[in-house]
């Protein structure tokens, strides 16, 4: 836009932007939100964090085999099955191998999951081939980054941190709005805690602004039981409780945390006092 004169501007270069008025959006009937995984994954950029070496690859490859086989997500629903891409930017494919051997349990690959082991980088055709691939894939439904900081280009100069980060995350995704698909980037979390649930993703607050949905995998090491928050615009906040199964290398979903909490401490209480009582009648020392 070429400024004319003293201040004046050519108004022939504006576009005009698409206004439409209140009456025109309440007498509109708009689809409902599309998931991947009904519930729980909806349709856009879902940023998935946590501790590195925590679950959240084995999480995004036990919802990668379901879609891509139209099985069961987690062990609790059914999916619609999908095309799905996992750039598994830090995995091998050995590795990936005996994961999904392992998850799989005897049945036979599909050939609907594809997996990348390496990928150009955003700042470079990353996205352009990111957009290419699912313009030959039509019935793709799911794309997992794993992870951001392996796909991401360095930090443009000029730009703050907040910018960089939100940025970025738009541009990843407008190509999941585009094809009306689910992207889950990978990423990790700050070291210090917070309060608020969103603050403990890594960067600036730009992350968790650009994307649809963010989710936050807890887990104390070397062990099954793992917490899962979620939160989003098309989404209620949930606080999920998951078990990893060793022997099938899946997450199961055992549902509300707060829910599960307490029905864990009635079992705990429940087996002391069954003890007790087991003391009480056989132990004769015991009052």
């Amino acid at each position: 836009m070429e400024i004319i004169g003293k201040g004046k501007i050519d108004k022939s270069e504006i576009q005009t932007q698409q206004i439409i008025s209140d009456i025109d959006i309440m007498s509109t009937e708009y689809p409902p939100p599309c998931w991947i995984v009904p519930g729980l994954l909806p349709e856009g950029l879902t940023v998935l964090a946590g501790k590195p070496k925590i679950g959240k690859s084995m999480l995004s490859l036990n919802l990668s085999v379901s879609i891509s086989t139209g099985g069961i997500a987690l062990g609790h629903g059914s999916v619609e099955q999908k095309d799905v891409l996992y750039l598994a930017l830090e995995d091998t494919p050995r590795r990936i191998q005996d994961r999904i051997s392992t998850i799989l349990e005897g049945s036979s690959p599909t050939g609907r999951l594809n997996f990348a082991f390496a990928w150009p980088k955003m700042n470079g055709t990353g996205l352009e081939e990111l957009d290419r691939w699912l313009d030959g894939r039509p019935d793709a439904g799911l794309v997992v980054i794993d992870t951001l900081a392996r796909i991401r280009g360095s930090k443009r100069n000029g730009s703050t941190l907040y910018d960089a980060d939100y940025d970025d995350l738009c541009r990843i995704k407008s190509i999941a709005d585009q094809h009306h698909i689910t992207i889950v980037l990978l990423h990790h979390l700050r070291k210090a805690g917070a309060e608020d649930i969103l603050d403990l993703v890594s960067g600036s607050t730009g992350l968790t602004a650009a994307a649809d949905t963010v989710a936050v995998l807890k887990r104390e090491r070397a062990r099954a039981d793992a917490i899962l928050y979620i939160t989003g615009r098309d989404i209620e906040d949930k606080e999920l409780a998951l078990r990893f199964d060793d022997r099938s290398a899946s997450f199961v979903l055992l549902g509300d945390a707060e829910e599960y909490r307490i029905s864990k401490e009635r079992r705990e209480i429940l087996e002391q006092f069954q003890s007790f009582q087991y003391l009480n009648i056989f132990d004769p020392q015991f009052p």
